[in-house]
């Protein structure tokens, strides 16, 4: 259901590159992923994703209680109780490298339109 979501949204972002006639940026960002192993199914959608051409976030977002719980009761990650929330240093580790990421992609865009 959700990779149809993003196939739509997809052909809306290239839709919308062609009438402004400029590349838009994008990447999909698979969420609620395994910690241990990655399933079949999420092999596949990558797969796919890839032969399509669009990129794909390296980091993905792991299922981690941390982010349920700032789901549930709001605030950051900063804000949970480390005694209360498990795995929280790896839910933090997970977020950094996503901004990273983030940031990553951002710099080389804004690079490659310096240079167009």
């Amino acid at each position: 259901m959700d990779a149809k979501g993003a196939a739509k949204t997809i052909r809306l972002i290239r839709n919308q590159a062609r009438m402004a006639r400029r590349d838009i940026p994008h990447a999909v960002l698979l969420t609620r992923t395994s910690a241990a192993v990655a399933s079949r199914a999420i092999r596949n959608v990558r797969e796919q994703l890839d032969q399509a051409g669009i990129p794909v976030f390296e980091t993905s977002i792991v299922e981690r209680a941390a982010y349920r719980d700032i789901l549930d009761y709001g605030g950051l990650l900063g804000d949970l109780d480390r005694t209360q929330v498990s795995n929280l240093d790896k839910a933090v580790a997970n977020a950094q490298a996503f901004v990273a990421e983030v940031v990553a992609r951002l710099k080389a865009a804004r690079a490659a339109s310096e240079v167009h």
